[in-house]
């Protein structure tokens, strides 16, 4: 009878995620849905936030912005558990938005088909050439804070050590934010 060390039968390590979700283009909460299927495979234990409709933010440093206003954005949040690294989740966020039609480089307030951020990766701090966690603009918007703290308002965040229900409280965003009528995604 073979003889099998714990180690072997370990699950890969679990790491708690908050991805956000915006879209102004095409049927934002089809592609939503969308996102969901293909995240599955990568993240389970997946709670979403109701959609809320909210105005095109143009915070981002150095930011042009557009000719014509953008039309406004449906958002969402999830959480969920990834046994991937930080680095690999983003991977797969990029490739699903490409598979839905966006196209980088795009101006910093350009309309988009899907926009997936990664939030919060359990309380890691990072900040390299390719991601920075938690998300640098996070806390300034409500169109994130909002959806987060309908499904996680005690996750504290790793920079300010504050949870999010407290820097939603505190958030200088003051541009509308809607819910929609239907429930969540």
């Amino acid at each position: 009878m073979p003889i099998f060390s714990p180690s072997q039968h370990q699950q890969p390590p679990r790491h708690r995620v908050m991805i956000g979700f915006g879209a102004n283009e095409g049927r934002p909460t089809e592609t939503f849905g969308h996102c969901l299927a293909r995240l599955r495979p990568y993240v389970t234990d997946i709670r979403t936030s109701p959609f809320y409709e909210t105005f095109p933010h143009y915070d981002k440093p150095g930011a042009q912005l557009p000719d014509t206003p953008s039309a406004h954005y449906i958002n969402a949040v999830l959480t969920g558990q990834t046994h991937l690294s930080a680095h690999d989740l983003l991977t797969r966020l990029l490739e699903i938005e490409t598979s839905l039609g966006r196209k980088r480089p795009d101006a910093p307030c350009a309309p988009r088909p899907a926009d997936l951020d990664l939030l919060l990766y359990d309380t890691r701090i990072l900040d390299d050439d390719r991601l920075t966690l938690p998300h640098p603009r996070m806390h300034l918007r409500n169109f994130v804070l909002v959806p987060a703290c309908d499904i996680a308002p005690t996750w504290l965040h790793p920079v300010f050590g504050r949870q999010l229900d407290a820097l939603l409280t505190a958030c200088p965003d003051s541009l509308p934010i809607v819910r929609l009528d239907r429930s969540r995604p």
